[in-house]
């Protein structure tokens, strides 16, 4: 979460606060301008505080834009804009009912890639598509490495070993079998996925307003549609686009690597893009890093950070993602 501090040291935020509040106590430009998509499994959301919710296949063959303009979240929408609080956002009003802090909706709605489009939100129809500015994606769970945290949802590692050795016997079991089936279940990067279809087919049109795009797995690296965007990227750039891949930065095949990063090096040296960066997860250094995340040569993985900073030495960013634990 954004770094908390009262309305009275915050000029700029209480500014968007008084905005959002013109609208009503609810409302948050994030349900129009930010979108995860988990493409593997068809969810949603607008934001890490509610839960997903499922894309309906029939309203993307429709309408592919329904991949963030679902029937689901444009109700929360009409909320928002009549002057409710929906009830997914309970986190946001428990802050500022119970502090002088601001909540994520402001920091959310404050963003570059939001608050210039306060206006036109807040004038528009609740029932109305919206092409969001900041978009992150998971086009798949392939992935090589069986991080203690994750689940078969994002790595095909996971969902094969649990296959053979069955759950952890924890109480609850989050990485059972059982727990990924119907709706849950993650659709392999090798079967028909009519919600990568929908993307495809939605992708021209909300390309044009992008301002951030991140793609996230799995492994971006294992992913063909990884390269299919980059490849798209660099036949249209977009110097206002902030271009994000988070990587464990240690694939299963070095040509992977090397394909990977001459397209990325591409871009960046011929500045198709405002600005590249690369997200990098690791949680210890060492032994530590590889106990926890189950795959990782940590030797490899340090020479193929090295390598990225060389062989890419503009226009570009690493930033180590660390998810804190005892061994950190």
């Amino acid at each position: 979460m954004a770094d908390e501090k009262t309305y009275s040291e915050n000029p700029i935020y209480l500014r968007v606060k008084e905005e959002l509040n013109e609208v009503g106590p609810g409302m948050c430009a994030a349900k129009w301008t930010q979108v995860t998509l988990q493409l593997q499994n068809g969810h949603n959301h607008s934001c890490h505080h509610p839960r997903t919710h499922k894309i309906s296949e029939q309203e993307i063959a429709r309408n592919p834009s329904a991949l963030h303009n679902t029937r689901y979240k444009k109700l929360r929408r009409k909320e928002m804009l009549q002057g409710s609080r929906p009830s997914e956002c309970d986190y946001c009003w428990g802050v500022e009912d119970n502090s002088d802090r601001f909540s994520d909706r402001i920091f959310k709605s404050g963003e570059s890639w939001s608050y210039p489009f306060l206006k036109e939100i807040k004038e528009s129809d609740w029932r109305d598509d919206y092409n969001p500015k900041y978009v992150e994606v998971a086009f798949s769970n392939a992935c090589n490495f069986k991080c203690s945290y994750c689940s078969p949802q994002f790595s095909t590692a996971w969902g094969k070993e649990i296959e053979t050795h069955g759950a952890y016997p924890t109480a609850p079991a989050p990485n059972a079998p059982e727990h990924f089936t119907g709706r849950r279940k993650p659709i392999l990067n090798r079967e028909p996925n009519p919600y990568v279809e929908a993307f495809w087919r939605w992708w021209p049109e909300l390309y044009k307003n992008l301002k951030h795009f991140r793609m996230t797995g799995g492994e971006p690296m294992m992913d063909v549609n990884t390269y299919r965007v980059v490849d798209y990227i660099i036949d249209h750039p977009k110097k206002d686009l902030h271009l994000n891949v988070t990587s464990n930065m240690c694939p299963p095949d070095v040509k992977l690597k090397n394909r990977y990063f001459d397209q990325v090096k591409r871009i960046c040296l011929d500045e198709k893009v405002e600005h590249f960066m690369q997200f990098v997860s690791v949680d210890a250094h060492g032994p530590q890093a590889e106990y926890i995340r189950n795959g990782l040569n940590y030797n490899q993985f340090m020479d193929n950070v090295n390598e990225f900073l060389h062989r890419i030495p503009v226009r570009n960013s690493v930033t180590f993602i660390i998810t804190y634990n005892n061994l950190s």
